[in-house]
This record gives structure tokens, C-alpha cells and sequence, in this order.
């Protein structure tokens, strides 16, 4: 049972500590963070700034760039709150040692300092390597959509936007003779005022429907009627198409009936050759044997017929008049944001792209429109081995700076990923699922085998199950980290610029919370 109750006396003359060293304990991650914004390269962020002038002082940008990493950390990012916990709470007002930044000039900071966030990044991850976390043996890349500052309902057509551009012009044409008409009677000759606020802003939203259409002129692209798509040589030749996948203007109906029929006549050949073996045993007394399968069943057989069977089918679909075709959307809100698919729906959003180490360090981010990753393994790899190229031999502990294994699921899969040069790489050709309910391979591999059964056949073996079995340790952890312990479920900002530092900045703070967690508290203080 208590004795009573504690004092509440809210007019005594201190409730804080008369410094500010002692509001927080050494431990805090502000502590680690002022320590560290210290250390970095910030001479990006002062170059924004003229000082010696006239008017007021600016804010110092390292004390803004703490305050944006350490509010971002928290899952703030409003800038509105951040200037309301700049006022309240202790950790936010021992940042801007007790100044208060409006959320316009926070705003205005992170807009500002989208162009240095990529040194902020290679920095960090210079700081994580001297920390040991940087373990390159095996690196995964994955792929997750975060929605973007733009409603799904502010998508348009071509037509749409038209229509809607037209209804502005009869609106604003007829408000302005409306207006003249008023100020004529009210004023006679006399100067009147400005025109309404409300026609400002329907010009203001003209410009943005003509950026979309912009937009979409863009995504379009030229045409391509003056060539038409034509076989490639060395594929009508030989019958194989190689690895990679075509590019434009490539006559894909053409190449896939020459690669079907030599398959379809590779394959009757060993079949009439297997049929005169088996009846040469027969005739000898001998027991025969199981029968060859037919040609047209044979699983190469289907699979190039399979591959015509798409083909045929995406000309058909290209040979459609304009008038069939699904019309285009374009968001007028984020021109550069695209419907994307999910687990739980469709959002307006974007592509983010990640490459981690096996201590879930962040080495590469980007932020792509596409919906899907296939074309996107190439780029990110890239990016990898080029931040990682660029760390200091000291920085590694004597390894190998080089990364080992590129670890990616089904979506990256294609021949190019698996055949361009680079690290050793490790690209699921089906689901995870699907591959573990097949055998483990025996026997000499197939000297015929695609590039899919090879790379197959290497994911069914021991070591390639236990190393893909790894892939969901090292980057799916990240992208929840990424929307669970920094908040970023929806970019704030708009336009792939802006967005793609803002990707980064958050990867920077990822980074900086493994630092910290690893390096563990501040010394403390005499």
C-alpha cells in the first residue's frame, strides 16, 4: 500500500537539468547522431548557403540535417510535427539547442538537399565497413512498392485530359468576360483589382495537365512505322536466339518459327534415331526398351512452341487498331508515379529497389516506374559493385572487396541477368515453392541444357538451396525495416528525383540505426 502520492509542483523554477549535456542519457541516439553528422562531409549542404550578408542568420544545415535524420528515425516526418516536437520534446529541442526552425525552412532543407544525399550515403556505408558490417560474400536485391504522394483517382487518359483542359479554357474564358463585365459597371474607366484567386489556380492545374500530357507523349514514345521489326541474321541461321531478349524493332515471330523448327528437327532426329536402336535390339532378340517420346511432345519441343505461341500472340495484340488498345493513364497529380500491383491491391506508387549484405546494410537504392523487376537486376548489380568498388581496401578488414553472390528471386529472372558479365550470381527461375518440391539433380549436367535449366539445376543443388535459403535473412528484413522502422509507407515529395533522394536518405538512416546498434552507446562524459 502507497503512503500517497508524489508531489506535483509544476511552479518550481527548474524541471530540467540547467544543461542541456544532462537531458538526455549518454546512450541516446541523438548523441550518436550529433557525433556523426560532425564527422561527415557536409560542405554539399553549406554550399547552398551565402552567408556574410545582409538579413537574418540561416539555421545551421548540420543541425538541420540531425534533426531530419533523427525525426525520420522516429516515424516523423511531417515537417509540421517536427517544428511541434521542436517546441515539446526534449530530444528534438537538444538538436536545435532550444532554436525553433519553422516547417517551411525544414521543408525547404530536404527539397534542398536532394542532390548531396548520395554522398551522405556512400559516406555512411564507408562508416559501416570500418564497423565490420559490410560482409560482401552474399548480397541479396529485391524489389517493393511504396505509394506515392498522388491519389489513384487523379489518373487520366489522353482524352481525358483533353476534355478537361478544354472545360478550364471555356470556364476561365467565361469568367474573365464575366469579371471585365462587372468591373466595367462597378468601375466605369477607373482600374478595378486583380482577377480572382480561383482563376490563378486553374492555370496553375493547366500546367500540370499539360505536363501529364507531356507525360505521356514521353512514355509513348516515337513510332516505329518507317522500319519495320525484321529477324535478327544469326538467329534465322542457326536457330538459336542466344541469350538475352531482343530489342526494339526485332521481328520476334520470325526468329521464334526458326528456333521451333530446328528444335522440332534436332529433336526427330534423335528420335528416329532412338526408334532405329530400339528396333535393332528387336530384331537381335533382345528386350527393346521404352519407346522414344514423340517429337511434338518432347518438353524442348513445347517450350520453343510455347515461345512462338507468345509471340504470334504479342503481334496480334501489336496489330490491333488504336481505337481497341486499353488507352493510357497518366496521374495528373505525380506524373511520374504509375499504377502498381500489391499483395493487398493496386496503389499509385513507385518501384524501390535494394541491395543488402548479409548484416542487412543497405549498398545500393533506387526507385524505378516499372511494375515489375526483370529489367531492373542489371542496373542494381551495377550500383552495388560500385559502391562497394569505391570503399577504401582499409575500410574491408583485408576481404575481398568484391561482392561474391548476387542473390535475387523469380521477378529479376531473364537470360541477360544470368549471362551478363559481373559477380557470381544466383537468379531463381520459379517460385521458392516450386523449386523445393523438385529433386535434387544427379548426374552430368545436360551439355544441351538453356541458360533457365542451368541456372535451375545449380538452384536444386545443396549449395544452392542453402544459399538462396538466405536471401529472405538478408533483404526482406530490410524493406520491412525500411517501412516499419522509418515510416516510409508513402513518399512525401513528388517527381522520381525527388522521390529516389528520399529513398536514399532513408537508406542512409537504416544504415546509421545498424551503426549505432552496433557500436553501442556514447562514452560517457566527466
Amino acid at each position: 500500500m502507497a503512503r500517497g502520492y508524489r508531489p506535483v509542483r509544476r511552479d518550481q523554477l527548474f524541471l530540467l537539468p540547467p544543461d542541456m549535456t544532462d537531458w538526455l542519457p549518454d546512450d541516446h541516439l541523438v548523441w550518436f547522431l550529433l557525433d556523426l553528422v560532425a564527422e561527415l562531409d557536409t560542405s554539399g549542404l553549406h554550399a547552398r548557403y551565402r552567408t556574410g550578408g545582409v538579413g537574418r542568420a540561416a539555421y545551421d544545415p548540420d543541425m538541420l540535417l540531425a534533426l531530419v535524420v533523427y525525426a525520420w528515425s522516429q516515424q516523423v516526418r511531417s515537417s509540421r510535427r517536427i517544428q511541434r516536437l521542436c517546441e515539446v520534446d526534449v530530444a528534438f529541442r537538444l538538436i536545435c539547442a532550444g532554436d525553433l526552425p519553422h516547417h517551411a525552412t525544414i521543408s525547404r532543407f530536404v527539397a534542398g538537399c536532394q542532390d548531396t544525399v548520395a554522398g551522405l550515403f556512400t559516406q555512411v556505408l564507408a562508416l559501416c565497413a570500418r564497423a565490420g558490417l559490410v560482409r560482401l560474400g552474399l548480397v541479396a536485391l529485391d524489389g517493393t512498392k511504396i505509394e506515392a504522394n498522388a491519389s489513384l483517382g487523379a489518373n487520366r487518359t489522353r482524352t481525358g485530359i483533353d476534355r478537361e483542359l478544354a472545360r478550364l479554357a471555356e470556364n476561365i474564358v467565361a469568367e474573365q468576360v464575366a469579371t471585365d463585365t462587372a468591373e466595367d459597371t462597378l468601375f466605369a474607366d477607373r482600374v478595378g483589382d486583380e482577377l480572382p484567386t480561383e482563376l490563378t489556380d486553374r492555370t496553375s492545374r493547366r500546367a500540370r495537365l499539360r505536363a501529364a500530357l507531356d507525360h505521356l507523349d514521353r512514355r509513348d514514345g516515337p513510332d516505329d512505322e518507317d522500319e519495320p521489326p525484321a529477324p535478327r541474321p544469326e538467329v534465322i541461321a542457326t536457330g538459336r536466339r542466344g541469350a538475352g531478349r531482343p530489342g526494339a524493332g526485332v521481328d520476334r515471330v520470325t526468329e521464334a518459327r526458326a528456333v521451333h523448327a530446328r528444335v522440332l528437327a534436332e529433336v526427330r532426329a534423335h528420335h528416329d534415331q532412338a526408334t532405329a536402336r530400339r528396333e535393332a535390339r528387336t530384331a537381335a532378340g533382345r528386350r527393346a526398351g521404352r519407346r522414344p517420346v514423340p517429337p511434338e511432345e518432347h518438353h524442348r519441343v513445347r517450350a520453343a512452341a510455347a515461345v512462338l505461341a507468345a509471340a504470334e500472340a504479342a503481334a496480334a495484340r501489336a496489330e490491333k487498331p488504336q481505337a481497341d488498345r486499353p488507352a493510357r493513364h497518366v496521374n495528373v497529380t505525380d506524373p511520374d508515379s504509375r499504377v502498381m500491383p500489391t499483395r493487398r491491391g493496386w496503389i499509385q506508387g513507385y518501384n524501390a529497389q535494394l541491395v543488402a549484405c548479409s548484416g542487412q546494410v543497405i549498398l545500393a537504392a533506387d526507385v524505378t516506374d516499372q511494375t515489375n523487376d526483370v529489367a531492373q537486376y542489371l542496373p542494381m548489380a551495377d550500383a552495388a559493385q560500385t559502391a562497394t568498388a569505391a570503399l577504401p581496401v582499409s575500410l574491408t578488414r583485408g576481404r575481398p572487396r568484391g561482392i561474391g553472390l548476387i542473390v535475387a528471386d523469380s521477378g529479376y529472372w531473364s537470360p541477360r541477368a544470368a549471362t551478363h558479365p559481373g559477380p557470381d550470381r544466383l537468379i531463381a527461375t520459379a517460385s521458392r515453392r516450386t523449386l523445393t518440391r523438385q529433386p535434387i539433380p544427379d548426374g552430368p549436367p545436360d551439355i544441351d541444357a538453356t541458360t533457365r535449366e542451368q541456372m535451375t539445376r545449380r538452384l536444386l543443388t545443396p549449395d544452392g538451396r542453402e544459399s538462396y535459403k538466405q536471401r529472405g535473412a538478408t533483404i526482406e528484413p530490410v524493406n520491412g525495416q525500411i517501412k516499419d522502422v522509418t515510416g516510409l509507407r508513402r513518399f512525401r515529395r513528388r517527381g522520381m528525383a525527388a522521390v529516389r533522394a528520399e529513398l536514399v536518405l532513408t537508406c542512409t538512416i537504416h544504415n546509421l540505426l545498424k551503426l549505432h546498434r552496433a557500436t553501442g552507446p556514447r562514452p560517457a562524459t566527466s
